[in-house]
C-alpha cells in the first residue's frame, strides 16, 4: 500500500468517526426538524440562498429556546474605522469564581458566512448570536463580527478585516476577561 492509499483510508475512517456523532445528534432533534432537514438536504446545492433561510427558520424555535441566562452581550463595538467594522462581545459566564480569582479565558471569533460579498453578524440573529452565547456559556470570551463587502471593497479587504478583528482581540481581550494569547 502506498502512502496516498493509506492516507485515503485514514481520512475515510476519520470522516466516519466524525459523522457518527453528527447523526446521533440529528436523531435527538424533534421529528419535524429532522424531516425538514431531510427534505432540504436533497436539494441543498440547487438553491443555497433559499435553503440557508429555510435552515434558519427550521432552527429558529430551538435557538430561541436555548439557555441564555448569564449572558449580556456588548453590541456593536468598533474594531476599525468603517461602519461595518463592528463586533458583539459575549462575556463568559462565571462558574462560581469571583472575578478577581478568575483566570483569563480563551477567545473565539465567529465570522459570518457570505463569501465576503454578503451577510452580516445580525443576518440570522437567533442563529449567529447563539454561537457567541454558546461559547460564553462554556466559559469562552466570544466575538461575533461583521466585515466590509465586495465588490465595493475588493480583495484583500476581507482578509484585512479578519486581521483587524484578531488585532482588536489581542489588544482588548484582557479588559473583558479573555486571554490575548489564546485566540
Amino acid at each position: 500500500m502506498n502512502a496516498g492509499t493509506g492516507l485515503g483510508a485514514v481520512s475515510l475512517f476519520a470522516l466516519a468517526l466524525l459523522a457518527a456523532p453528527v447523526q446521533a445528534q440529528v436523531t435527538e432533534l424533534p421529528l419535524d426538524v429532522q424531516q425538514k432537514l431531510d427534505m432540504l438536504g436533497a436539494t441543498w446545492g440547487q438553491s443555497v440562498g433559499p435553503n440557508i433561510r429555510a435552515i434558519a427558520e427550521v432552527f429558529q424555535p430551538l435557538l430561541e429556546a436555548a439557555p441564555k441566562d448569564g449572558i449580556a452581550p456588548i453590541r456593536d463595538v468598533a474594531y476599525g474605522p468603517h461602519p461595518r467594522h463592528r463586533l458583539d462581545i459575549y462575556l463568559p459566564v462565571a462558574k462560581g469564581q469571583p472575578d478577581a480569582q478568575r483566570a483569563p479565558v480563551p477567545v473565539v471569533i465567529f465570522v459570518h458566512g457570505g463569501s465576503y460579498v454578503s451577510g452580516d453578524k445580525n443576518a440570522f440573529p437567533a442563529m449567529y448570536s447563539n454561537v457567541g452565547i454558546w461559547f460564553a456559556r462554556q466559559g469562552v470570551l466570544a466575538l461575533n463580527a461583521t466585515y466590509r463587502l465586495a465588490p465595493q471593497f475588493a480583495w484583500p479587504s476581507g482578509a484585512q478585516d479578519v486581521g483587524a478583528m484578531v488585532a482588536w482581540a489581542r489588544a482588548n481581550a484582557a479588559r473583558h476577561g479573555g486571554d490575548p494569547a489564546k485566540i
